[in-house]
């Protein structure tokens, strides 16, 4: 089961490995500075469901904070919403991941930047 499925992955990899289209381009973007797109877009996440809850009409009252994973009825937004989230979060921290990338190729004597 594993080599039939890191073998058409690799291949593929290998293939697509010297594409270049609009999409590689967008894609090469994230995948120069991961880690410093992780940690954005978990605060940008957690800020956002921040402000939907408060949207939504609840207080701070209402938030459990013991860790209890249950699920309280009326809470929540329709998938579409989600994905508009999603793809806001994905499209905001472009143009930060853009801008870190190139900030960090600009400046290869600040070595601590190879960590972020």
């Amino acid at each position: 089961f594993m080599l039939m499925t890191i073998g058409p992955a690799l291949v593929i990899l290998s293939i697509a490995e010297n594409a270049r289209s609009r999409i590689t381009k967008f894609l090469i973007v994230y995948g120069k500075v991961p880690f410093f797109y992780f940690i954005f877009h978990l605060f940008l996440i957690h800020s956002m469901a921040m402000i939907f809850y408060y949207i939504s009409g609840k207080g701070t009252g209402n938030i459990d904070f013991t860790g209890a994973a249950t699920k309280m009825p009326n809470v929540g937004y329709p998938l579409w919403v989600v994905y508009l989230v999603w793809l806001s979060v994905v499209f905001i921290l472009y143009y930060l991941c853009k801008w870190y990338g190139n900030y960090k190729t600009n400046h290869p004597e600040k070595k601590w930047l190879s960590y972020l």
